[in-house]
């Protein structure tokens, strides 16, 4: 006979639905206020152990067409979508949902993961479940509520990052943009999204944005903000930077050269390095073609080049992507100019 260690309840079988219905527990918390504590009868339990074990396979396929068919019921779906929402809305259901998520992802071993990565990664693949998840996220977008959640959500992610994860973060997301194949997917990408902007429903809901003087507003703080947050060295620099001191390489950072200033410089070696941005500066192995911005740049890279070749310093340039992909190779060529 078991007995409910809250209320003394007696039952021979289960108390799952007493702890659930009558005290609002979930199994792990009654567990964790009462160690030993036990939910299942012996009974009970290898039933249910022997039942799961020597169940009918064809049985999930049952249960996944009964509920189809269930969900194909229009009236169904409304009176179950409206009592999920009820059940879900209350604060101690989404502590619970919070509480179980957390401890899910936080106790998984690496085989769990790499599992769950896999079936992701396979359900992506299938046409019919990629198209639906899209419906969904596109309907769901649609919902100032739901953007201003998923926003509100994804700045607390950030702001709880430590300062070492979020670097983490910015050199892995550096390695993903220095791959070839990625950045021809991402651009691809970039270039259906001005696509859909440069449409004239695009070009009419941009005109209508600009009308909103709310939007105008936010707009002119964010791009105050970063102009203010700005910083005065870029990521690279500060990422070759270090690169350079754990190799004991201690060079001059924002050197004057004459009328320019350079991001890394030896004056004793008469050395200069450059590290240039494949954007900005326009990787020529990336673009074919430059844009006003990049012409200006390229040609000021040009009159730098002329400059130090004339007054007798040693340039060398480096590409954002040849650093995140193979840096010790740049090291090498800097210590072979140094020392060789």
């Amino acid at each position: 006979m078991l007995s409910c260690r809250i209320c003394d309840h007696k039952t021979e079988k289960s108390l799952q639905a007493h702890i659930n219905n009558k005290h609002n527990m979930i199994n792990s918390e009654y567990r964790g206020t009462f160690p030993g504590a036990l939910i299942y009868s012996k009974s009970y339990s290898d039933r249910l152990r022997y039942t799961n074990a020597h169940r009918d396979p064809s049985y999930k396929k049952k249960l996944s067409d009964k509920t189809r068919e269930l969900y194909e019921n229009s009236e169904w779906v409304e009176s179950h979508n409206k009592a999920l929402k009820e059940a879900q809305s209350t604060l101690k259901a989404k502590e619970n949902h919070r509480k179980g998520a957390l401890n899910y992802f936080k106790n998984r071993t690496k085989k769990q993961r790499e599992y769950h990565r896999e079936r992701l990664i396979q359900s992506w693949k299938d046409s019919e479940k990629r198209n639906n998840r899209v419906k969904a996220l596109k309907n769901a977008h649609n919902r100032s509520e739901i953007r201003y959640k998923h926003s509100k959500a994804t700045k607390k992610f950030i702001n709880s990052l430590t300062t070492k994860e979020k670097e983490f973060r910015k050199i892995n997301l550096k390695k993903v943009w220095a791959k070839p194949e990625n950045r021809e997917k991402i651009l691809k990408l970039s270039k259906i999204g001005l696509k859909a902007a440069m449409s004239p429903k695009g070009r009419e809901n941009f005109f209508l944005a600009q009308k909103n003087p709310e939007l105008r507003e936010k707009r002119r703080e964010i791009a105050i903000k970063r102009l203010q947050n700005q910083p005065v060295v870029s990521s690279l620099n500060k990422y070759f930077h270090n690169v350079l001191r754990n190799n004991k390489l201690y060079p001059e950072s924002e050197y004057r050269v004459g009328h320019y200033v350079v991001d890394f410089c030896f004056p004793d070696k008469k050395l200069i390095i450059e590290t240039d941005g494949d954007f900005w500066h326009a990787n020529p192995s990336i673009y074919n073609t430059y844009n006003s911005i990049q012409k200006k740049v390229v040609a000021k890279d040009k009159r730098e080049a002329t400059y130090c070749q004339n007054h007798g310093w040693n340039l060398l340039r480096f590409w954002e992507r040849d650093i995140y992909q193979d840096v010790s190779m740049c090291i090498k060529q800097i210590q072979d100019e140094l020392y060789g």
